[in-house]
């Protein structure tokens, strides 16, 4: 049986595409208090521009209650120390069960369990969820994508798998060997760039009117980390048939 046969039957085994929908659940719920602790920094430091350009992009659509009410919400940061907290804390929360998800995720693709105490599993948690976060707006944002140049495509690959190898050499259950976990963050990197590279060509030259196209960010934005946390896993899946 060759090694991409065996890894889709343990993906099958696994059942990969339910355990992914699982991991994006909670990705797309550690992005919830990342906004709002955004919102309270951009508040703060650029309340009234923030205000102006939200107002004029909605002009059309609000009375001139709505705008005033709008912009007072806008400017005003007497609630921003609460959303700050409240936002921390719903960040440990989500980046806790986020990582809970990826190494339940990673066990039922080893089909093994491991045996870390809990100050092991909160360092790996510290590895991890860090990586895979950074490894993901790489992907999603193209940082590194100055030009359509083949080089700069290829150096934003290898910025994804870089970020993402931690994750591959921590998260098993068993100890991985190296080449395995690079391959599987080569993997996943691709996997990501070419999703982001769709994702980008439907947002160009999609046609939809201003309210849709909210709408249709949100779907987007859903469909994106769940197709992203089915790659990791499936090169999860490669990544443990190699180790075998």
């Amino acid at each position: 049986m060759s090694i991409s046969t065996e890894a889709v039957d343990r993906a099958r085994r696994a059942d990969v595409p339910f355990v992914a929908a699982a991991v994006a659940y909670y990705w797309l719920g550690s992005l919830v208090p990342v906004l709002a602790l955004g919102f309270v920094v951009v508040q703060l430091t650029y309340g009234p521009v923030l205000a102006d350009a939200t107002l004029a992009y909605l002009d059309g659509a609000l009375t001139a209650t709505g705008r005033s009410v709008l912009r007072r919400a806008l400017v005003d940061s007497s609630g921003a120390t609460g959303l700050g907290v409240a936002g921390a804390v719903g960040l440990v929360w989500g980046w806790t069960r986020l990582y809970g998800a990826l190494e339940a995720a990673f066990e039922r693709v080893y089909e093994t369990t491991g045996n870390d105490g809990f100050a092991a599993r909160a360092v790996a948690g510290a590895i991890v969820v860090p990586a895979i976060s950074v490894g993901m707006v790489l992907a999603a944002s193209g940082l590194l994508t100055g030009s359509d140049d083949v080089a700069w495509q290829i150096l934003h690959v290898v910025a994804v798998a870089l970020a993402l190898f931690p994750v591959f050499v921590t998260l098993p259950p068993t100890r991985p060997r190296l080449r395995a976990a690079m391959v599987g963050a080569a993997t996943t990197a691709v996997a990501w760039s070419t999703l982001r590279i769709a994702f980008e060509t439907y947002a160009t030259y999609g046609s939809y009117s201003p309210a849709y196209g909210v709408i249709g960010g949100v779907i987007l934005v859903v469909t994106f980390l769940y197709l992203g946390a089915l790659a990791l896993l499936v090169a999860v899946a490669l990544t443990a048939t190699l180790d075998d």
